[in-house]
């Protein structure tokens, strides 16, 4: 299924908390809300267990419904009345034309996840964003410990469906960073 623009415009004007599935990809859904979207890329605000965590940018064929359901309307509201739905949740700072726009657009020390989702293999990769002038997309990665990889990862923009930005998780590892700074880029 491909979404509508026009289903997703409605969602984003009206800052509906909707569910997302993406059959190939997850069994479960995801609460969100549309914060502006591209003919590639969606843009939400990410809600897990009553929290907003941070905007995730979802390769839209990947998206097989959104709808607002009787939960999600209920649950906006719960939301709502709790103090967490302002204004300024619904800026999107970041242009959305591809996942490459996305990605030169971000600072050079910002911290992402890009995430190659799949039900049967995934793939993960955690780091700053690299881009190079022969137009080669890489990422300086760490491990979970944060060590730094000696080597750049080359990416294949082509098989991301997903990249988090200010996520709870990620926000973590960016104080941590830039507290205790950031390596010199390999290469």
């Amino acid at each position: 299924m491909n979404v509508e623009s026009n289903t997703i415009s409605d969602f984003v004007r009206n800052r509906d908390l909707v569910r997302i599935e993406r059959d190939r990809i997850d069994g479960r859904t995801l609460q969100a809300f549309p914060l502006g979207f591209s003919d590639t890329v969606l843009a939400v605000l990410y809600v897990y267990d009553f929290h907003i965590d941070g905007i995730l940018f979802l390769r839209r064929d990947t998206i097989t419904d959104i709808r607002v359901n009787a939960t999600a309307t209920f649950q906006r509201q719960l939301l709502d009345d709790a103090g967490y739905i302002t204004d300024d949740l619904f800026c999107l700072p970041h242009t959305i034309d591809s996942f490459a726009s996305l990605l030169a657009g971000l600072a050079p020390n910002q911290i992402t996840i890009l995430e190659e989702e799949s039900l049967d293999e995934s793939g993960f990769w955690i780091g700053r964003y690299v881009w190079r002038e022969d137009r080669t997309h890489w990422m300086h990665e760490f491990t979970g410990d944060g060590n730094w990889e000696d080597d750049l990862t080359e990416l294949d923009l082509d098989a991301v469906t997903c990249c988090q930005l200010d996520t709870n998780y990620v926000r973590f590892y960016q104080r941590y960073f830039d507290s205790h700074g950031f390596p010199e880029l390999p290469g």
